[in-house]
């Protein structure tokens, strides 16, 4: 390594000196490192999305932009939304809302549908689940809806945590005053606890198994229920099999996706 991020003695990366050149990535010879996403042009972006409009336009789909967090770059987001709404695709975005509304602002004019993801209703716990706080995240909720804008609110169940009955009639009371008694709940899954070993972090993995996932979100979707919110689950359930015929290149994608564990899908389009 150029900057001695690497070093034989030392750990396996300095992450403080590291400058993600890919040196090391060229070097190993069992392709142990790789550095994740690329810098990509929307021209060469739009190339991709358009080669799977089959698949789009059989399914009733679009582009989602997902995360991480896509509004942490809003101008590139917005000019690849603008594109693909110019290109005739239903777009929508995938955000926790913890971005400054400028960001917000620049993408609406091109997003037909935001997926808006709730994880607290106070800052208490906002701040001990997430380090931050919830305040602006609440605040973006409001002028989203404000502006007339298409919101579908979503809420991770993360056993222990998310699924307690307070924090649910917080997030039922939140979507009241909303005005938007609708809530999109996800089953809490384990695929990201194997990034914590890529990011070199100190943070333990909640050990939480697929029944204790499965079983908290079946009572909060009863919980929310009883506090009259509508409530879709999300991630349950086999979709069936397509009608239509796809070309080949689609049908390895839909196989490489639902194969794939603990890895990232770098561009996803996807059902909106």
């Amino acid at each position: 390594c150029p900057h001695g991020a690497v070093r034989p003695d030392g750990p396996p990366v300095d992450h403080s000196a590291c400058r993600a050149c890919g040196a090391c990535v060229e070097a190993c010879p069992h392709e142990a490192r790789r550095i994740v996403g690329r810098a990509a042009t929307v021209s060469a972006l739009m190339d991709d999305v358009l080669a799977d409009r089959p698949y789009m336009e059989a399914s009733g789909g679009g582009l989602t932009l997902s995360g991480g967090e896509p509004l942490l770059q809003p101008q590139g987001a917005a000019d690849l939304l603008q594109a693909s709404r110019a290109a005739g695709l239903h777009t929508l975005v995938e955000t926790s809302g913890a971005v400054p509304w400028s960001h917000i602002e620049c993408v609406l004019p091109h997003v037909d549908r935001f997926y808006f993801d709730l994880k607290a209703p106070d800052d208490e716990r906002h701040r001990e689940w997430t380090g931050a706080s919830g305040a602006n995240i609440r605040d973006n909720a409001d002028k989203l809806l404000a502006s007339g804008a298409d919101v579908a609110f979503r809420m991770p169940v993360i056993p222990g945590r998310s699924d307690a009955p307070e924090v649910l009639d917080g997030i039922a009371a939140l979507l009241r005053r909303l005005d938007r008694p609708t809530l999109r709940v996800l089953p809490y899954h384990r695929v990201g606890e194997d990034k914590l070993s890529w990011l070199d972090s100190d943070q333990a993995p909640l050990g939480v198994t697929t029944r204790e996932g499965e079983e908290a979100f079946v009572q909060a979707c009863v919980h929310l229920s009883r506090r009259d919110i509508r409530v879709i689950r999300e991630g349950r359930g086999r979709t069936p099999e397509p009608e239509r015929p796809f070309t080949d290149r689609v049908w390895r994608l839909r196989d490489a996706v639902q194969s794939a564990t603990g890895q990232d899908v770098a561009l996803k389009v996807m059902h909106s």
